[in-house]
């Protein structure tokens, strides 16, 4: 309001020769520089008034702007909110992968160490078998049994080996 009160506003009147005013004009002249200057004073207060709305109607731009802001901060802070939640759970995932693969290593490691060991028995196996051709029919029949026996272990073990690969 400080800005809307400039001595501007009266520049008409100033100009007037004050003696011209003290010694008496004529009667027009003075209505005629009243209603000018009553004229100027609403003009002025016509802008003071739209200097008053553009004010308000920036400070209502200005407040929804902020709202805006803060609605697209609030929105922002959840979305990375979520993305650390995400990142979160890919590396609970990862973990849980790892470990899965380090298991399953260890698995097929065991798996095939007996196989290995199955192959040496299956291989001894078949030395007994050779022997076998040599022995008699009841030492025959109990030896061919037990080799039947390590023969299903180590078919076992490798459809086992076979699945885990």
């Amino acid at each position: 309001i400080s800005i809307l009160a400039k001595p501007v506003i009266y520049e008409d009147v100033v100009r007037l020769d004050p003696a011209q005013l003290a010694t008496g004009l004529s009667e027009n002249y003075r209505i005629e520089a009243l209603e000018r200057v009553e004229r100027m004073r609403r003009e002025e207060e016509s802008r003071a008034q739209e200097l008053r709305s553009s004010v308000q109607v920036l400070e209502q731009r200005e407040i929804e702007h902020l709202n805006t802001i803060t609605d697209t901060s609030t929105q922002l802070e959840a979305a990375l909110r979520r993305v650390q939640e995400l990142e979160e759970q890919v590396a609970a995932k990862d973990k849980a992968k790892q470990e899965m693969l380090r298991a399953m290593a260890e698995k097929r490691e065991l798996c095939t160490k007996q196989l290995r060991e199955r192959e040496e028995e299956a291989k001894e196996l078949h030395r007994a078998i050779d022997l076998l051709k040599n022995t008699t029919g009841a030492e025959r029949a109990e030896l061919i049994a037990a080799a039947g026996r390590t023969h299903q272990v180590c078919s076992n073990l490798v459809e086992t080996q076979a699945a885990i690969d």
